[in-house]
């Protein structure tokens, strides 16, 4: 048996076209699961979200954090 660990990290200076690149398809399903709560999407959403969050956490997890921050009014 092996176990292989990998310590992982993200660039936190990394522009919003190149995480939403990162993400690819991830980015889609975030944008119409936040849709689907009755809130307009734009793509800054995702700087609300911190890097290791957006690429660690599902994208419920994400799309749930970015609606709570959108109806506190934080966004």
């Amino acid at each position: 048996r092996h176990i292989l660990l990998l310590n992982v990290s993200f660039r936190e200076d990394a522009s919003l076209f190149e995480k939403k690149k990162a993400l690819g398809g991830k980015c889609e399903r975030i944008k119409n699961i936040v849709q689907e709560s009755s809130v307009t999407w734009q793509d800054g959403f995702i700087e609300l979200v911190e890097t290791n969050d957006l690429f660690g956490n599902s994208a419920e997890k994400i799309a749930e954090a970015i609606v709570a921050a959108v109806e506190s009014g934080n966004a």
